[in-house]
């Protein structure tokens, strides 16, 4: 059986049993006009009782640039990720707290921490892709 590091992220995810997932969920974040009116992150996750969205993506790339401008596109959308989500999945409103999270190699993560700027209305939490093997943690081991 192939394992990919989303099957990984994805089984991390969900590994506190408080988290749902839809890897490769549809999100709208644009004008149905727009050239780019959706994205496909690696995966969504809710965590309904925290009433938090993540939206996540894996990479190896080394391309902080692209990395940098996908976070842009998305922050440039978050009111229509927030319509988007409340209309088809009846989270997301302003109530939820919207993030994203990027898993990417440990070496990398203060590097890229350091060229993102914050920002509070969707902000972007790094984790290394290294520190989410399986047998690396137990049930209630994460922080948010």
């Amino acid at each position: 059986m192939d394992t990919t590091y989303e099957d990984i992220v994805a089984a991390w995810l969900v590994a506190d049993g408080r988290t749902l997932i839809a890897p490769q969920y549809p999100l709208r974040i644009g004008e149905p006009s727009a050239s780019e009116p959706v994205r496909w992150p690696d995966i969504l996750a809710v965590r309904p009782k925290e009433k938090h969205v993540l939206i996540c993506e894996v990479t190896w790339s080394k391309d902080w640039s692209r990395l940098r401008k996908k976070i842009a596109v998305y922050r440039d959308h978050v009111d229509n990720i927030r319509a988007s989500l409340e209309n088809w999945l009846g989270v997301g409103d302003e109530a939820w707290q919207l993030s994203l999270r990027y898993f990417v190699p440990d070496a990398d993560v203060i590097k890229i921490e350091e060229s993102i700027d914050p920002d509070d209305r969707l902000p972007v939490k790094f984790t290394p892709l290294e520190s989410i093997k399986p047998w690396t943690y137990t049930w209630g081991f994460r922080e948010t």
